[in-house]
């Protein structure tokens, strides 16, 4: 019988955290393209959750991203 496997805690038992812990977040990469991806993702993640933090979320969505800029990025 294999050993269980150790995961962070942060895992808990949800089988998504569980499955994201497994492929994702415990599997080194080399490849510097992916490395470069995931660097401007987890950059982009922290700089929302800031936002939603001090509550800023909402009035920057709008004012950055108004519909009819939206609308004609669409046509583009």
């Amino acid at each position: 019988m294999p050993a269980p496997k150790i995961r962070c805690a942060w895992a808990g038992t949800d089988p998504i955290y569980v499955a994201y812990h497994d492929t994702e977040w415990g599997v080194p990469v080399r490849d510097d393209r992916l490395l470069f991806e995931f660097l401007v993702l987890e950059g982009s993640t922290i700089v929302y959750a800031h936002m939603q933090a001090v509550g800023m979320v909402n009035d920057h969505v709008v004012s950055c991203f108004r519909h009819r800029q939206v609308a004609r990025l669409g046509k583009a």
